[in-house]
């Protein structure tokens, strides 16, 4: 995985990710940041620039009408803010098939100047006045530059997309999305993995369910002892997330799952055994983890699983060093040997 002039990093390659990526670090050295220019590099429309700028906090906002307002939109995306320099995320998978982003920001601007203070009425501005979107997969390449038709912004995509799910604060807790993949996993008779891990780590849980009270959709729990089924978030909202994210996993069956601050509503001590049910569906599903954590606690009480299966794990710590974020990996058998010694990886 190669990252140039995104957010906090100039240029950062990550060697050697494996199924099981954990990643650590202080605030604002570049964890949330590493996801996103993962999560950016699979996808194949503009939209998720948007929607990411979005569970930063920034508020809501309408489409963008004129090529130009994305310029103050995704300028935040470029390190130092600097839109001279060319964005890109590339990564090559375990199949030996590449993908890569780049945006380059284009144009110039015309600008009137004041009558009197040149002997022409116009003047051409340096500032970039569009920027260009560039996708290279396995089924090709394409170069795309938002144009304005019939007064809607518009902006040609590939039709390739490397599959994955971002659990973030902001999405995790989406009752209606989490319910709309477990229904979409339910048609096909794919939940039961699903109800299988709850039912495992929290006996209490009889069954799950769809409905939609009030027509808001929503997972509901068959719960022993209680004659009425109940929201799920209402029930807990640890099972709540743990919940979304074997559905994430279930719904990206050969793709990407990331997973930000997964220890946050868990319970220390329920929490390898959380892991170990959402690693081995994640197994099941070939699907890959990518996972940020504050907690030493969840380090520690994972600690086992991981030396089990060192080989399937990979430690990245996101470090800040003269205001520049680096990344320094280590391996499995490193990380479960640091944890075991007490040492502290964050």
């Amino acid at each position: 995985l190669e990252i140039e002039n995104f957010r906090c990093f100039e240029k950062i390659i990550i060697k050697d990710a494996r199924r099981f990526t954990i990643i650590t670090g202080q605030n604002a050295s570049g964890k949330t940041a590493l996801l996103e220019a993962i999560f950016l590099a699979g996808g194949n429309t503009a939209e998720i620039y948007l929607r990411t700028s979005i569970w930063r906090g920034r508020e809501d906002f309408p489409a963008p009408t004129l090529p130009s307002a994305l310029i103050s939109i995704l300028e935040e995306y470029f390190n130092q803010f600097d839109i001279t320099k060319t964005l890109r995320v590339w990564f090559r998978d375990s199949h030996g098939q590449e993908r890569e982003i780049r945006l380059v920001a284009t144009g110039e601007e015309v600008l009137s100047l004041p009558f009197g203070e040149a002997k022409s009425s116009e003047a051409t501005s340096s500032k970039p006045s569009n920027i260009k979107f560039f996708w290279r997969t396995p089924k090709g390449e394409l170069e795309a530059q938002p144009e304005i038709k019939e007064g809607r912004l518009q902006l040609a995509r590939p039709d390739y997309a490397y599959f994955m799910v971002f659990l973030n604060t902001a999405t995790v807790g989406s009752a209606k999305e989490t319910a709309d993949r477990y229904s979409d996993l339910s048609r096909s008779n794919k939940e039961g993995p699903i109800i299988e891990a709850v039912k495992m780590i929290f006996p209490i849980v009889r069954d799950l369910s769809v409905l939609s009270p009030g027509g808001v959709s929503a997972i509901h729990a068959t719960v022993r002892g209680l004659d009425r089924k109940i929201p799920l978030g209402l029930l807990s909202s640890g099972i709540n997330k743990f919940v979304a994210v074997l559905g994430a996993i279930c719904a990206a069956p050969g793709g990407v799952v990331l997973i930000d601050e997964i220890e946050n509503g868990w319970y220390y001590a329920k929490q390898n055994d959380m892991w170990k049910a959402i690693t081995k569906v994640a197994e099941d599903q070939h699907t890959q983890l990518f996972v940020t954590t504050h907690s030493r606690e969840f380090l520690e009480q994972i600690a086992k699983t991981v030396m089990e299966n060192d080989k399937d794990y990979r430690l990245i710590r996101a470090e800040k060093k003269n205001g520049a974020s680096e990344i320094i990996e280590f391996s499995g058998r490193e990380f479960s040997n640091a944890i075991s010694s007490g040492v502290d990886v964050r």
